[in-house]
């Protein structure tokens, strides 16, 4: 109990939207950019400043009128040489820009043959990275990625 409710204060720290308190009851909305990894698409949506990963992926699927987003589509962060993904609860904090795999935002409405292909080709380039990340000995880290090491550990172990 002790862990999670430090892992939880930590949290808020680390990630908590500025000017908001516990007492507030509507958070302002805010816009958030979604960057496509690789093609480059991109996509503004809409979402509460306290909203987290799940609701912002579930703004982008309803505003592209695309439901499969929620199953195939990941938002992702770039640590070394691998894409780490955000939890579903993860709240969005004070990020206004993410990336995101799993899904082609130039395509149209509805899935396409393809994406069963290009979801596999996707799935093994990010095994690859994280198998080349994992094979690392030492490596350096700045302050911002160890507060993300520290904030993917907190969170995998609460």
């Amino acid at each position: 109990e002790e862990f999670q409710r430090l892992g939880a204060k930590l949290e808020h720290m680390l990630f908590a939207e500025p000017g908001l308190t516990s007492k507030q009851e509507q958070p302002r909305n805010v816009k958030v950019k979604l960057v496509q990894h690789p093609e480059g698409g991109e996509l503004d949506v809409e979402v509460s400043a306290a909203a987290t990963m799940g609701e912002v992926l579930a703004a982008a699927a309803e505003a592209l009128g695309r439901p499969e987003m929620l199953q195939k589509g990941r938002l992702v962060r770039k640590q070394g040489g691998a894409f780490i993904g955000f939890g579903k609860d993860e709240h969005l904090g004070r990020r206004r820009r993410l990336m995101l795999m799993g899904i082609d935002l130039k395509e149209g409405v509805g899935p396409s043959a393809d994406d069963d292909d290009d979801d596999q080709a996707k799935d093994s380039s990010i095994e690859a990275a994280a198998t080349d990340a994992s094979s690392q000995v030492a490596m350096r880290l700045s302050v911002e990625e160890g507060l993300a090491l520290q904030k993917d550990l907190l969170q995998g172990f609460s």
